[in-house]
């Protein structure tokens, strides 16, 4: 299950990597800023909780 959950969590990051990218095309730019922040969010909290469930699975198993 854990990697799963892992593979899942990497994916969103590499998905907001790139719409974070995608926000570089021209577009409004209060939009422009709230996607970036989004996907900077997304992109952080992913990884954050990827690294969170392989500290908890060394020190449970």
């Amino acid at each position: 299950m854990k990697i799963i959950t892992l593979l899942v969590l990497l994916g969103v990051a590499a998905f907001s990597a790139l719409g974070f990218v995608a926000t570089f095309e021209p577009m409004d730019g209060g939009t422009r800023i709230v996607w970036r922040a989004v996907y900077a969010v997304a992109f952080t909290v992913s990884l954050a909780t990827a690294a969170w469930t392989l500290r908890r699975g060394r020190r449970s198993g």
